[in-house]
């Protein structure tokens, strides 16, 4: 996988004010679509283990 794109199966950590986990892609969704891959400013959905919030970072680890 390229610098700059995220795909299942990746490991992200997701950060913020209250937040900081590290979980692997499971399923992303574009536009409810299931997707395999994404890239840098894609506006995805992610499902995630634990409460996400407004403002929250994700990085690729």
């Amino acid at each position: 996988m390229k610098k700059g794109e995220i795909g299942i199966g990746d490991t992200v950590q997701i950060k913020g004010h209250t937040t900081d986990f590290k979980q692997n892609v499971v399923s992303m969704q574009i536009d409810h679509v299931p997707i395999k891959k994404a890239k840098k400013g894609n506006e995805i959905g992610l499902l995630t283990k634990k409460r996400v919030r407004v403002g929250d970072s994700v990085y690729k680890v």
